[in-house]
């Protein structure tokens, strides 16, 4: 027998719901009860989508979409959005707006930080290629890789798998 019994007559019972295709990973330090997911019953969201993933953060910041609220300030442009900063120039704007300090390299960094922050829902976090490829090959992205890169980036998803990412994504551009 149940310690606690609810009546739920008349009521709708369902399981949370997981969200297969979130950007929850790029607001969980800066809302970790996640109650924008929570009032929509999501208990579970895959996060790190269309290449974008808030870690590995060296030398380059690469963008996401947590992060448009001061990437015009730090980055004004007439037309289109760069890519990527400089990680100093994002550790600044991302302090000073969001209040939330990108103080993390590895992937493992970043999610012993949500971690710490006891989000509200269950994040399944994807590395993302975007994101490794920036951070190896900086502003020059978009050229063939060397071998040299090439090991650099597998080492990234190495080391995301590794601490538990669920898997690696991409994006379209």
């Amino acid at each position: 027998v149940a310690p606690k019994v609810i009546d739920a007559s008349g009521k709708t019972v369902a399981p949370g719901f997981i969200d297969m295709h979130s950007h929850a990973e790029s607001t969980v330090l800066n809302f970790p009860a996640a109650q924008s997911a929570i009032g929509q019953a999501i208990t579970t969201s895959v996060g790190g989508q269309c290449g974008f993933s808030p870690a590995p953060a060296k030398d380059y910041w690469v963008s996401g979409t947590w992060d448009w609220n001061w990437w015009d300030i730090a980055s004004p442009h007439k037309y289109s959005r760069a890519a990527m900063l400089d990680l100093d120039i994002a550790k600044k704007y991302s302090k000073e707006i969001n209040g939330t300090p990108i103080d993390w390299t590895t992937f493992g960094e970043w999610m012993q930080r949500v971690d710490e922050g006891q989000p509200g829902i269950n994040i399944c976090a994807l590395v993302g290629h975007g994101t490794i490829r920036g951070v190896v090959m900086g502003h020059d992205h978009k050229r063939s890789a060397t071998s040299e890169e090439i090991r650099q980036m597998k080492y990234w998803v190495e080391e995301a798998m590794d601490v538990g990412a669920l898997g690696f994504s991409n994006g379209l551009d």
